[in-house]
């Protein structure tokens, strides 16, 4: 719409992206429109200085995870194509200024928060750019040890040291050792990479298995006995059957008290983590056992896991249990999700004095939104903290239900 209004063929050039461009120029003493190369960079800098102020400005701060991740690889982006444009000094703070004079009239918590945007942004720089230096000491040395053994390229474990431990992008990596006359083996460090995502998907994997990091178990039992019948929707009991248990290595023979497994059902009513909510807490109490639901996942399409607690006999394959959902803790967690999704950021912006942000999950005891700065949710262990795994509560309140 606003390319339209001002009769730009871009988002580059209308009034809250143009200004951050023009001072970028300045800054680099070139001409936007010259050199394509520099415009495609002074664009990057334009979009990405901005898109910075607006996620600082809603709460999100440089991190390693999740949007933190996004922000800090915008941030340094934007430092590096200043970089590449030949600017060499922090480029930020007077970037940061214009961006927020651009913003201002729509979005006046960009001015209202500039102080700690300023910081939080700039800090980064000032991290990437130490990074830059440390990393490129670390480059020419190993470039120079290639040239001294007569070679013309660069190990990709070389490439993925940079990268892994000192943050150097690869594509910073190939440019500066193209400047000094070396290659850089791509697919040796591609290797790498993909080694470490594959690593990281297996701990992922893990996770929503209950901590049984190899899912041939858990596809074996899925194919001999089909989809969880799932119930969620339906009831919080079920009768069901024990399919499987499985410890940190693959199945096992019987769980006993005090042992923590995954337990694979033939159906549940238990709500896997889903969609921000957290998923549901309760019990499968059988003849010989009574166990305590801490965490439900779906690490296969179709089925269903249940991390739980042995508290008292053993749980064996083939046993017949209740599956209980605690009705409170369900209650709860919806309430929690659908509160998050009712609170809007000018909602959050009325009941706390900085910006706040969605929890990436949502539960009875967990913070539907989260601010820079404010006290910590309680962690899952805690907040899964209760009851001995009795009978559903019949308690009409909260607290009669807290244990």
């Amino acid at each position: 719409m606003a390319t339209l209004l001002q009769g730009k063929d871009n988002l580059y050039e209308i009034d809250e992206t143009r200004p951050i461009l023009d001072r970028a120029a300045e800054l680099a003493s070139v001409r936007y429109g010259s050199d394509p190369r520099a415009d495609i960079r002074l664009r990057v800098v334009a979009d990405h200085v901005r898109t910075a102020s607006m996620l600082l400005a809603d709460g999100t701060a440089p991190g390693n995870e999740g949007r933190g991740y996004v922000l800090r690889r915008i941030i340094r982006r934007a430092v590096r194509s200043m970089r590449q444009l030949g600017h060499q000094e922090p480029a930020l703070p007077e970037l940061l200024a214009t961006a927020r004079d651009c913003m201002a009239p729509g979005y006046p918590e960009v001015t209202e928060s500039y102080a700690r945007i300023s910081d939080q942004a700039c800090g980064e720089e000032d991290a990437f750019r130490a990074t830059l230096k440390q990393g490129t000491t670390v480059l020419d040395t190993a470039v120079s040890q290639v040239k001294k053994d007569g070679g013309r390229t660069l190990p990709g474990a070389q490439a993925f040291l940079l990268h892994d431990t000192y943050g150097f992008p690869i594509d910073l990596t190939l440019e500066m050792a193209a400047e000094q006359g070396v290659e850089v083996d791509r697919e040796g460090f591609t290797a790498l990479m993909n080694d470490q995502r594959e690593r990281a998907r297996a701990d992922a994997r893990a996770r929503k298995s209950g901590g049984t990091a190899d899912t041939s178990a858990l596809r074996a039992l899925l194919d001999a006995n089909g989809p969880t019948d799932w119930r969620a929707w339906n009831t919080l009991t079920t009768e069901s059957r024990v399919l499987g248990v499985l410890g940190a290595t693959g199945p096992v023979p019987v769980a006993r008290a005090g042992e923590i497994v995954t337990v694979i059902l033939d159906r549940t009513p238990f709500y896997a983590e889903s969609g921000g909510q957290d998923s549901d807490a309760g019990w499968l109490s059988g003849a010989d056992a009574e166990t305590e639901v801490l965490d439900v996942q779906r690490p296969l399409p179709g089925l269903v896991t249940h991390h739980v607690r042995v508290m008292t006999g053993e749980l064996t394959t083939g046993d017949s249990v209740v599956a209980a959902v605690d009705p409170e803790w369900r209650l709860g967690a919806r309430q929690a999700h659908s509160g998050t999704h009712a609170c809007t950021p000018p909602c959050a912006r009325s009941w706390a004095p900085r910006p706040c942000s969605p929890a990436p999950t949502t539960g009875p005891a967990t913070c539907a939104w989260t601010s820079p700065g404010a006290v910590p949710c309680p962690p899952r262990s805690a907040a899964r903290s209760r009851r001995p795994p009795t009978a559903p509560c019949a308690g009409t309140s909260r607290s009669e239900c807290a244990g």
